[in-house]
């Protein structure tokens, strides 16, 4: 048996479709074995699958998922793609029966039958063979959805963020490359719009990613909050506000809920200041998620000396001035350290101008 391009040669096999579940395909290369109920028959490639050319020319379908050249989810345009950073490949497999070619002299047989009543169950034996097909799409990310209850003026925060993952190899066999999986703890999504506003990029980042580029500042309402930051969809300034307020603002406001329906979470959450120390003190837990650790952390006292007689001085990354910067830097008589002090052992010696001096060390 020849196929043509697009189909495979494969071994179908009838069922009780009453009982068959669709994600199983009742036609295979390999059939059932017993070769007195399989069919040999061409049955079409499922849109996860690339027509190919077997070394014996004989026409086949591969998934698009282990095409080694070209990786990707669904054939589309003579090729592999995939879904984008913001999608996953939604499958819905189905089972749809042969179109059979119809011969004028046997198809007058079979009325002939069903007008007689004669063995009925024979005249539809067409109706045993079936062969998978499969629809494809890619679905955004799962996100989170903002309700508005009109009886208690609340807003209500429903389902969870999801990120782009992986499938394992189980998953794999359907066609995928990736699933979606919930956003952990200590973890968020970063959506962003690129310039020409039509496209977007998608990324899985630990909350304190989102910040690490601004000193002394922490993603606040990174995650699962309780009370995130919400933006407005269709402003062209992005300007942030807390839940709260925002459903303050509704619950005066008379257009509800079409209101909501502009606004969506920002999971990152926005940058703000760690919590400002006095002079003599250091916020260790700027920007840390861990269990048990505020992200905007706590100030503690800055060590005052090394142990007497150690031959140890007091060294401190921001110079000599350390947790005591000295001046109003932020004009508010605060400092934004970060580390404490350290006991490091004093020189003895030290080259200056071409010379060796020695030193006196002081705690």
């Amino acid at each position: 048996m020849t196929c043509s391009s697009g189909q495979q040669k494969k071994f179908c096999m009838a069922r009780d479709w009453s009982v068959w579940d669709e994600s199983f395909s009742p036609c295979t290369p390999q059939g059932s074995g017993n070769t007195d109920s399989d069919w040999i028959t061409c049955v079409p490639c499922l849109k996860t699958e690339k027509p190919k050319k077997s070394k014996l020319e004989s026409h086949e379908c591969q998934l698009c998922n282990k095409v080694n050249q070209e990786e990707g989810e669904y054939f589309e345009n003579g090729t592999c793609k995939t879904c984008n950073d913001c999608s996953v490949l939604e499958t819905k497999f189905n089972l749809e029966p042969f179109e059979w070619e119809g011969i004028p002299g046997y198809t007058a047989l079979l009325q002939m039958w069903v007008d007689r009543e004669i063995d009925s169950k024979s005249t539809q034996w067409q109706g045993q063979w079936k062969y998978q097909k499969v629809s494809v799409k890619c679905a955004p990310l799962t996100r989170r959805v903002m309700g508005w209850d009109e009886v208690t003026k609340t807003i209500s925060i429903t389902g969870a963020d999801h990120y782009k993952a992986e499938a394992n190899d189980e998953q794999k066999k359907d066609g995928r490359l990736f699933i979606e999986k919930p956003v952990v703890m200590f973890h968020a999504m970063d959506y962003r719009k690129l310039d020409d506003n039509k496209k977007s990029t998608c990324e899985y980042k630990r909350c304190e990613k989102f910040c690490e580029n601004f000193y002394y500042q922490y993603s606040s309402g990174c995650g699962q909050d309780l009370d995130p930051w919400v933006a407005s969809k269709i402003s062209v300034t992005v300007e942030l506000s807390r839940k709260s307020a925002l459903q303050t603002k509704l619950a005066s406001s008379n257009t509800m809920p079409g209101d909501l329906n502009s606004y969506v979470i920002v999971p990152q959450g926005k940058c703000e200041l760690c919590e400002e120390c006095d002079p003599g003190y250091y916020n260790p837990e700027c920007n840390k998620w861990e269990v048990g650790v505020v992200p905007k952390g706590t100030c503690r006292k800055c060590s005052e000396g090394c142990p007497a007689g150690s031959g140890k001085f007091l060294w401190h990354a921001n110079g000599l001035r350390g947790c005591d910067p000295g001046g109003d830097l932020h004009g508010n008589g605060k400092v934004h350290v970060l580390t404490n002090y350290e006991c490091r052992q004093c020189p003895t010696w030290i080259k200056r101008n071409g010379g060796k001096y020695a030193v006196h060390c002081s705690s």
